[in-house]
């Protein structure tokens, strides 16, 4: 009989696992991308995107697992026209954290407050630590924060928006 069906069901889905926190919405996967790189491209693979003209400037981190790249206009052949810089995290040869700071002009058009809201669209709510918002997943944290910059004139210091991704558990800072 009709009667029998919903009591089935009711029982079937009973017997189905819940979530670990079955009371908290499943958050939107954080993109895993910026600027044309993905966090796991190789060295190799980030060189074909912004191929160098010059060396980068690198240092590795104390202990010695993450080299850190700083790319800059002039030392890439292609570089997106309202970034000021990238900051490229390589660890084991793969791409491990990704930042990219936006131009002045970028700022005027686009600041950190728009990125905020366009970002919590499609994130939700995000954490807030003083002016540093963010977005975690259970592999990605994106964070978005205003970075100090040296005016053109080289005698104040200007904000400028950034953003950036990288694998949770890269950065001993805020995982």
């Amino acid at each position: 009989p009709m009667g029998a069906f919903p009591a089935l069901l009711a029982s079937v889905l009973a017997l189905l696992p819940l979530p670990a926190n079955a009371d908290e919405e499943e958050s939107v996967p954080i993109q895993r991308y910026l600027e044309s790189l993905r966090l796991g491209d190789y060295l190799k693979e980030i060189k074909l995107v912004y191929p160098p003209l010059r060396e980068w400037p690198s240092f590795r981190e104390p202990g010695g697992k993450t080299t850190r790249y700083q790319i800059e206009r002039s030392y890439a052949k292609h570089f997106p026209w309202d970034i000021d810089s990238l900051r490229l995290g390589v660890r084991w040869g793969r791409l491990v954290h990704i930042q990219a700071v936006y131009s002045e002009r970028s700022a005027r058009d686009k600041p950190i407050e728009k990125i905020v809201v366009e970002l919590s669209m499609i994130y939700g709510e995000p954490s807030r630590k003083g002016m540093i918002y963010s977005w975690r997943d259970s592999k990605t944290v994106l964070r978005v924060f205003n970075e100090e910059q040296p005016s053109a004139d080289g005698r104040s210091v200007e904000l400028h928006p950034s953003i950036e991704i990288y694998e949770r558990g890269s950065r001993e800072q805020v995982d």
